[in-house]
């Protein structure tokens, strides 16, 4: 385990799981799992002839294999963990070649960078993005970004610019079918705190798409009625670089070309800072430039 602590946090990483084990913030647990890179999304109705094509693939039940692990010689007012890892699906070749790098700032800033490459042909794409789970108690969202409505890539003319509030419990579309749902995109910052406003902000370089549910995306897989869904306490937050189109292939065409997620090599960095509304607001820390590593 690497421990890494400042004056109000504590970040304890395992080099096992390649990944945050705990991390409190004045006192506060604030991750429970994660975050991994995640592709997968669970298939919408629209997706129904794709998503045949992605389970053939392995892309709903890929793993992480850990290849390294390695903390590097840390600056005056941060340290990195470096992360090297493969994603696949058992008894299917890897998949992706995937690498994160975590800077972690005395300030209690986290700044993710996360690399992945293709490593096979692949079709086009679900989503690309980190998702973690949050412990129970943290039912509040506030974004800036596309709203109030869940939208997406192809979906979005009708949600505005602005700053949302709500539950995580409001996010969540209870469509018929269980499946995807809730996303909002073009997200400069969004933020998951409990009652008393503490907890996470996200901010996007430059933006995200963003979801929470209390729901997993193997719970909204496995479900065929809204009846059979098993609700979490825990909040599962997903941010993602990229989300595939929706199109309408469920009786129509399928998603047009701009709107399609190809698999090629990308990056992208995502800031993750403990915070306490009290102390500060979401909109001015999404400002704050970090500490020169």
């Amino acid at each position: 385990m690497i421990e890494v602590s400042g004056e109000e946090f504590t970040l304890q990483f395992s080099r096992q799981q390649g990944t945050i084990a705990a991390w409190t913030y004045q006192g506060l647990p604030l991750i429970e799992q994660g975050p991994l890179l995640n592709i997968w999304r669970a298939p919408t109705d629209n997706d129904v002839h794709s998503a045949r094509e992605w389970r053939r693939e392995g892309l709903d039940r890929l793993q992480h294999r850990f290849s390294s692990v390695e903390l590097l010689a840390g600056a005056p007012h941060a340290v990195q963990i470096a992360v090297t890892a493969t994603l696949g699906a058992t008894s299917l070749p890897p998949a992706f070649d995937v690498s994160y790098c975590y800077t972690i700032f005395g300030t209690g800033d986290l700044l993710l960078e996360t690399t992945l490459a293709p490593r096979k042909a692949l079709q086009h794409l679900p989503r690309v993005g980190l998702q973690f789970m949050m412990p129970a108690g943290f039912t509040r969202f506030a974004w800036y970004g596309r709203g109030p409505h869940e939208n997406y890539p192809d979906r979005l003319e009708s949600a505005r610019i602005g700053v949302y509030t709500g539950t995580v419990e409001e996010q969540h579309e209870p469509y018929i079918r269980p499946q995807e749902n809730g996303n909002k995109s073009d997200v400069r910052w969004a933020a998951i705190t409990n009652q008393q406003g503490m907890g996470l902000l996200a901010v996007g370089k430059p933006l995200l798409n963003a979801g929470v549910h209390h729901y997993t995306q193997a719970a909204l897989t496995a479900a065929n009625h809204t009846f059979e869904l098993a609700r979490i306490p825990e909040t599962v937050v997903s941010l993602d670089y990229r989300q595939g189109g929706l199109g309408s292939n469920s009786c129509g065409p399928g998603p047009l070309p701009q709107y399609l997620l190809q698999p090629t090599e990308m990056r992208f960095d995502v800031r993750l800072t403990p915070f306490s509304k009290e102390a500060d607001s979401p909109m001015r820390l999404s400002k704050n430039r970090l500490p020169v590593r």
